[in-house]
């Protein structure tokens, strides 16, 4: 058996995208957080506040799904996939809005990691 069909090795690669894309998230929250500080003029305080919420939990979530992920916890998978489907879908409008880096790298990660995960579902 090759090392590319060997489960454990799919699920540890894919775990350590999640693990990646954790990160990314969490950079994306930090530079709302300085951009929010930095700014002269926030329209809407409020608003960036709930983002800035948003994209903390979801950085946690993401981490705490990898950790399922890398501990073969099979509850973890599902939601895994269910939230890159759904970053893939983010990073088009990021792509689309200016942040062509943070779309392109999320988009390339989430395809990748819905793939592994596919490949590990029965």
């Amino acid at each position: 058996m090759s090392q590319l069909q060997s489960i454990k090795f799919r699920r540890d690669v894919a775990s350590s995208l999640l693990f990646l894309e954790s990160a990314i998230v969490f950079s994306l929250d930090v530079f709302l957080i300085y951009k929010g500080i930095t700014a002269e003029n926030t329209s809407d305080p409020k608003a960036l506040a709930v983002e800035v919420f948003f994209y903390t939990a979801g950085a946690i979530l993401i981490f705490l799904m990898a950790m399922g992920v890398r501990r073969s916890i099979r509850f973890a998978t599902a939601p895994a996939i269910l939230t890159n489907l759904i970053y893939i879908g983010i990073s088009w409008y990021m792509i689309t809005g200016g942040l062509l880096i943070f779309g392109l790298i999320l988009a390339l990660v989430g395809i990748a990691v819905v793939l592994l995960l596919a490949s590990l579902v029965n």
